[in-house]
């Protein structure tokens, strides 16, 4: 095949859009880029052999060094394909909520590798407790968690307004994943990346980053400094807090208090949410991760003798949006706080941050997210970041095509079955009509028929 265009109009469709992000490559890079997007499609893994096994060695006559080669050395530019897929997800939001915010999460996510040749592979400790040591067993065993052998990497995920089947709802796209080799901070690259979704979103688009209690200082606190880019944060229990200066009547000598008196977590006064087990307080602080400007915080509890949790928000304001439109939120905690007090907004948009968990959490258990085999570095980036684009389309399918409608309320490990029934389809077609231009025997044409009716009635 010259060209990847198939019977299917609803398989040129899903590639048109990769075409969109591939738009700066070369036509060879492209083509084959789109093979490997249909060889993810098909396997839903990172393996080239299998996605060339089982795709492109069906439709091409290239060799599986070229995929290596490709991904390992060729020309590519990650933050291009970021800027592309930015692009795309833009077009999902509605006219009528063009001023809704963007929200931005950032974290961070380990796999272990036992091959020792792959670059970087590193010792790191996993402080989630999802991996075993070897020669143990038992969950009680690893509570505080191990160390592992492996590979670190800091994502960020967008979430866009966008119209769907049951009303306004906010949607995730993977944005970028990038190795950490601990030669940059992660703070740095969490930053960097921040940096580029603003700089395509715009300087008038109001963003709001959602993070952990690990980012929140350094670089990425010092990027409220940027206008209409505001953090919504879990916080450390022991930040450091402060009341607002209070100017003095008669100044004296030196120069005016920066701060006012210090409080703890234990200081906030607790008010409970109903229909909720939580208990909520609310104080405008100053906090000394984002120097002197008046910030917004927020201590709970979850019962009566579970410990408090900390939450910053650098502007209230931002969150009008929300408090607006409650339907956003499935969650019955998070619509709780948006009716029970305007200043405990800022928890409902924080309970949106669980997304990126839950990208991790599929594309680890069905996407076989930690199987890849390229040892260098590039190779390793540009297929995480191949399949969570791919894994990033198959959401926002519904919503950039209304051809693809009938998808919407299917999962996206679903949509991808169903994508890849269609691809599989195609594939069969296009062997074929290999057979009909070389083969003259007809018992072959009639194995190829009986294993196209075999094929449909499984897709039916």
């Amino acid at each position: 095949m010259d060209s990847l265009i198939f019977i299917s109009p609803f398989v040129n469709k899903f590639l048109a859009f990769f075409q969109y992000i591939f738009v700066s490559e070369r036509k060879a890079t492209q083509y084959n880029l789109l093979l490997l997007v249909l060889g993810i499609a098909v396997t839903s893994c990172l393996s080239v052999r299998k996605c060339f096994r089982h795709v492109a060695s069906r439709l091409s006559d290239k060799s599986l060094n070229s995929f290596y080669y490709l991904m390992s050395s060729g020309k590519i530019s990650l933050n291009i394909w970021s800027t592309q897929i930015i692009k795309l997800a833009l077009r999902c939001i509605p006219p009528a909520y063009e001023e809704a915010p963007i929200l931005l999460a950032v974290d961070d996510t380990l796999v272990e590798k036992e091959g020792k040749k792959f670059a970087h592979r590193g010792k790191l400790f996993d402080h989630s407790g999802y991996s075993q040591p070897k020669g143990k067993s038992g969950a009680s065993q690893n509570k505080k968690g191990c160390f592992i052998y492996g590979h670190c990497f800091v994502t960020l995920i967008m979430l866009i307004p966008a119209m769907t089947i049951t009303g306004l709802k906010y949607v995730p796209v993977v944005v970028a994943q990038r190795m950490w080799i601990g030669k940059v901070s992660k703070l740095v690259m969490a930053r960097e990346m921040v940096l580029l979704a603003r700089n395509i979103v715009g300087e008038h688009k109001q963003l709001i980053l959602l993070c952990d209690s690990w980012y929140p200082k350094g670089e990425v606190a010092r990027l409220v400094r940027i206008q209409h880019l505001d953090i919504i944060c879990n916080a450390r229990y022991d930040s450091a807090m402060f009341e607002m200066p209070v100017p003095k009547e008669k100044p004296g000598p030196g120069r005016p208090p920066k701060y006012g008196k210090q409080i703890k977590v234990d200081d906030f006064e607790l008010v409970p949410v109903p229909q909720t087990d939580y208990h909520v307080g609310v104080r405008t602080v100053q906090a000394r991760i984002f120097g002197d400007k008046p910030i917004t915080a927020i201590v709970t509890r979850q019962g009566e003798q579970e410990s408090r949790r900390v939450f910053f928000c650098t502007n209230l304001e931002a969150c009008n949006f929300f408090q607006q439109h409650p339907q956003i939120f499935s969650k019955r905690d998070a619509q709780a706080y948006i009716s029970t007090n305007a200043d405990f907004v800022p928890l409902a948009i924080y309970s949106l941050r669980w997304e990126i968990e839950t990208s991790y959490l599929e594309l680890k258990s069905f996407w076989a997210f930690r199987e890849y085999k390229v040892r260098s570095k590039d190779g390793i980036e540009r297929l995480l970041n191949l399949q969570s684009m791919v894994y990033s389309v198959f959401s926002l399918l519904p919503i950039l095509d209304s051809g693809f409608a009938p998808l919407e309320q299917l999962s996206i490990q679903e949509r991808r079955w169903h994508m890849e029934q269609l691809i599989s389809q195609e594939i069969i077609f296009h062997r074929l009509e290999e057979r009909l231009q070389t083969d003259k025997n007809k018992l072959t044409i009639l194995q190829q028929c009986r294993e196209i009716a075999l094929q449909e009635s499984f897709a039916a």
